[in-house]
């Protein structure tokens, strides 16, 4: 009897393991296709700094 309830909780582990790898790549690829894009932030941020508001 110990052994069907085993059973689903096993199946059910092995389903969020495969959506885990899943989402790793899917997070991996977004970030990948984002990298550029903040690097060029962080270089426009450091060439045109606020300097604390006393720009004129």
């Amino acid at each position: 009897m110990k052994k069907l309830y085993i059973i689903p909780f096993l199946l059910i582990s092995l389903a969020s393991l495969a959506q885990q790898s899943d989402l790793r790549s899917s997070v991996a690829k977004k970030a990948d296709a984002l990298e550029q894009k903040v690097i060029a932030w962080r270089r426009d941020f450091h060439e045109h700094p606020e300097l604390g508001n006393t720009e004129t």
